[in-house]
This record gives structure tokens, sequence and C-alpha cells, in this order.
């Protein structure tokens, strides 16, 4: 069994406050370790 490890972990520390941007923001870091995840 194969158990991925992020590649980029979401911190509270990169919220913006603007509740919009921050679940684009974290939309994104999913979409980028799921990448990470099929190229390894």
């Amino acid at each position: 069994m194969k158990i991925e490890a992020p590649i980029f972990r979401w911190n509270e520390q990169f919220e913006t406050g603007i509740a919009i941007i921050d679940e684009q923001h974290q939309t994104l870091v999913r979409l980028l370790n799921r990448l990470a995840s099929t190229l390894t």
C-alpha cells in the first residue's frame, strides 16, 4: 500500500482573511498535491 505525503501542506499562516481567496488557495493546494501524487 502506497501512502502519499502532500508536497505542499496548507498552513493557517497562508490565510488572507478573505474567505473566497482562502478557499481558492486551499483548492489550489489540493490540486497541486493530487497532481504530484499522480506523477510519482
